[in-house]
């Protein structure tokens, strides 16, 4: 098998930004915040110079550099100067130092470049013994003259010794243990020119990117895609809906990208402050890095004045792969569309491929994805059916190519046997107006293994509650897939890149499903309470406790209305106790239906 150190393309990202046609146009690549912009010349030879320093830190295709990514030029001038010596490995450089110490192990870096300021990273290489270099330092002052093609001849000498792997990330690890990603200069090259011709980007375009550097998303959709097709890229320092609506407001990008929940807050934001953005610059804007409430997509499109597509895409897929086609083409709500620049297939659990509408493993295959997980072309298990990466992500294609995203095959979950995948209570729920984003999660449960509960974040203005929010998703979904509770959150957690952290919701949420153990305040209520502790065998809850989170489930429901009729003469059946989970609702219930005294 041939190392992946060694050169099998005269390609590499860098050579292909900067070809003749962009020297000497006066193109700017980059705007930074502030208005500041950086040319096509002034990105040559930064980059230019900071691979003559890398190499003459020893830094060869073997190495592996932590790159404290900054948003901004710098970031993107970092990366493209270093995946030109060695293999980078751009990091969030807010790490905490013991979480930049695991990183450093885990991905075995060698080398460390930062922007100056970061005394976390300058404390932990200097303690490991890592060459290091200052890259704020080594590109202030830069000059452009007849330096940009000298740049130019140093970026085309080393071809032959520039690394196959430009890139190695982690995977996000929400669902299992994260693994190592290496990304070659070929893999990243496919997925940008992907993403060029399916937004037919071009040198009028400009994009305004709000994500962060060290992921797919904002290094790769964003950033090269935007300088390969010879686009401007408009920086953030960060993202706050207020700088969101002023640099949408002063710079007037053709497009912008953005996850979810960057969305969501800005619609919020434009709706709360009763404006609405410019109308008529944006050619269309995009969502990715996770899935975006289909209820909030008109909305967008409303508020923008410009079409929203969907896309698709895995770090392991070097950013999108699939995206809903621009106007004229046909977008399909709830779809992220079809393949750019890869194949898509879905399989069932021998790999073999389902017919359209059949829900299965989604399979991927092409030039901008991995063939194998890490640096090393050792196997990881069941992560690959021949050739075709397993996504871990479950959908359908329909009779169109189009493909729709039900959920991930590791957070399907089983309550009392029967499979739900949590993604389709999300959408059921952020499908009520008074909710702006939802979570359904499992927590243990002692006979049913794990028991369905969700959380939400309400829309300005509305107050949504757990009965009401029960009472829509049992209107759309069959029973077993009703959470036993939904919670009125404030914030829902996430990464960086706006992925719901769905495994950490149990956790997090901890406090809310413990027992108040509330005492009875009425005769009912006490009846109650004495049943439930029989029928479940525990006595540490109280009247205002959801009893299916403590222990219940549909038959000790049936064995509760038994009990209350043959000893109590009170009737209720299964199906009212399940939709009235605390004996509080329950007692409510049943004082109307009082067939003889206590």
């Amino acid at each position: 098998m041939e190392s992946l150190g060694a050169q099998t393309t005269p390609e590499t990202i860098a050579s292909a930004i900067f070809s003749a046609d962009k020297l000497g146009s006066g193109l700017m690549a980059f705007e930074a915040a502030d208005g500041t912009t950086v040319s096509y010349q002034e990105s040559l030879l930064a980059v230019g110079k900071l691979i003559v320093l890398l190499r003459k830190l020893g830094l060869t295709s073997a190495d592996r550099v932590a790159f404290m990514a900054p948003r901004g030029p710098l970031g993107v001038i970092g990366f493209l100067a270093i995946s030109s010596v060695a293999m980078c490995c751009p990091l969030n450089p807010r790490l905490k130092a013991d979480e930049l110490e695991a990183t450093i192990d885990s991905m075995q870096v060698t080398a460390l470049v930062d922007v100056g300021a970061n005394a976390v990273a300058q404390q932990v290489a200097e303690g490991r013994g890592l060459p290091t270099l200052n890259l704020a330092a080594q590109t202030s002052g830069l000059e452009v003259d007849g330096a940009a093609l000298r740049a130019r001849s140093v970026l085309s000498s080393d071809l032959v010794d520039a690394p196959k792997v430009a890139l190695i990330m982690q995977t996000s690890g929400t669902t299992s243990k994260p693994k190592l990603v290496a990304l070659t200069h070929k893999n990243i090259l496919s997925a940008a020119g992907a993403i060029r011709d399916a937004f037919s980007l071009n040198e009028a375009d400009s994009c305004l990117n709000p994500m962060p550097l060290h992921h797919v998303h904002g290094l790769i959709s964003a950033s090269i895609s935007s300088l390969l097709s010879g686009s401007r890229v408009i920086c953030t320092d960060n993202f706050s809906t207020a700088e969101f609506e002023r640099i949408l407001q002063s710079r007037r990008p053709s497009w912008f990208t953005a996850s979810p929940a960057m969305h969501l807050a800005t619609l919020e934001h434009y709706k709360n402050n009763g404006r609405a953005p410019p109308r008529g610059c944006l050619r269309f804007f995009r969502s990715s890095s996770a899935p975006l409430p289909a209820s909030a997509i008109g909305e967008l499109e409303r508020l923008f004045d410009a079409p929203l597509v969907e896309t698709y895409g895995l770090t392991e897929t070097a950013s999108m792969i699939c995206s809903n086609p621009l106007p004229p083409g046909i977008r399909k709500l709830g779809s992220v569309g079809i393949a750019f620049g890869a194949d898509i297939r879905i399989g069932d659990e021998r790999g073999d491929t389902l017919p359209a509408h059949g829900n299965g493993e989604i399979l991927v295959r092409g030039p901008s994805v991995i063939t194998h997980y890490g640096v090393s072309d050792t196997p990881v298990p069941n992560t690959f059916f021949n050739d075709w990466l397993r996504t871990g992500d479950v959908g359908y294609m329909d009779e169109h190519g189009y493909l729709f995203i039900v959920g991930r095959t590791k957070e399907l979950f089983k309550r009392g046997g029967l499979s739900i995948y949590p993604a389709e209570v999300d959408n059921a729920l952020t499908s009520h107006p008074g909710v702006a984003e939802a979570v359904a999660f499992s927590i243990p449960h002692p006979t049913l293994g794990e028991e369905l509960v969700a959380a939400v974040v309400a829309r300005a203005h509305a107050s949504p509650t757990d009965v009401e929010l029960r009472a829509h998703i049992a209107r759309q979904l069959s029973t077993y897939k009703v959470p036993a509770r939904v919670l009125v959150i404030a914030a829902i957690p996430k990464n960086e890149t706006g992925k719901i952290l769905r495994r950490e919701m149990a956790a997090s949420l901890a406090e809310h499903f413990r027992p108040q153990n509330v005492a009875p305040r009425s005769a009912v209520e006490a009846t109650l309470l004495e049943v439930w502790n029989r029928v479940i065998d525990r006595g540490d809850f109280g009247v205002t406790d959801n009893v299916f989170l403590l222990g219940a489930d549909p038959l000790r429901a049936e064995r509760c209305a038994e009990i209350l009729k043959s000893a109590h003469h009170l009737a209720v059946s299964t199906r009212e106790i399940m939709a009235n989970p605390t004996i509080e609702q329950q007692a409510v219930l049943l004082s109307s239906r009082l067939v003889t005294s206590l």
